[in-house]
């Protein structure tokens, strides 16, 4: 992780090296491209370092995601935070604003469907990115079905309704082979087929650094 990585994407990428600032702007352009061809549940994207269209602190509540479901458990040193589709709730016991929805990043998909509690800090689920038999759109495909399948939506009852979700569920998906192609054609190394471990058989455990 960069020197005092918080306070805004800026001072996080001005920490990494050139390539890997390169390898971001050049996955978040990709991923824009693609969202501007489905612009299917635009508001609740946002796309680092891009405008968003609806809300000009859309960049504040980027970050804010990131420092809450990323930077606390870094998946290596120099993780590049990519998109979120997602949402802030208000916790009612402390009052706090807390970031749910699907996080993208180079190396992993983070979930969080679920407000912290009195006593401890609700648990993420982390979902690698990696091609398998099927290519990078079908796992794409099962990565979002696996982290999609099991997302509580009460917390978004007021925001997202049935059809909506599966609209989101969509986009993420595409979202996901946009940035997986750009990530290859940066020559990074995405890994393989993920394998769970004997004693969990969650997929999002399978990773190296299991959940929070």
């Amino acid at each position: 992780m960069p020197t005092d990585p918080a306070g805004s994407l800026e001072q996080y990428l001005a920490a990494l090296s050139d390539t890997r600032a390169r390898t971001h702007a050049a996955v978040t352009a990709a991923i824009a491209e693609r969202a501007a061809t489905a612009p299917r549940e635009q508001e609740l994207l946002f796309i680092a370092g891009h405008r968003h269209p609806d809300y000009e602190d859309g960049a504040d509540r980027f970050w804010h995601a990131v420092e809450q479901l990323v930077l606390p458990e870094p998946a290596g040193a120099d993780e590049l935070p990519l998109a979120w589709i997602g949402y802030d709730v208000v916790n009612r016991f402390t009052g706090r604003r807390e970031a749910q929805g699907f996080l993208l990043t180079d190396r992993r998909l983070v979930v969080k469907d679920q407000v912290d509690g009195v006593f401890g800090t609700a648990t993420t689920r982390q979902y690698p990115l990696f091609v398998g038999s099927g290519g990078i759109a079908g796992s794409a495909s099962e990565i979002v079905s696996s982290a999609s399948s099991s997302y509580d939506w009460e917390f978004a009852r007021s925001l997202i309704d049935t059809d909506t979700a599966s609209g989101l569920g969509v986009l993420l998906s595409e979202l996901l082979v946009a940035a997986m192609e750009a990530l290859q054609r940066a020559g990074a190394e995405l890994a393989p087929l993920p394998r769970p471990r004997p004693d969990c058989s969650d997929a999002s455990a399978s990773w190296g650094w299991g959940t929070r």
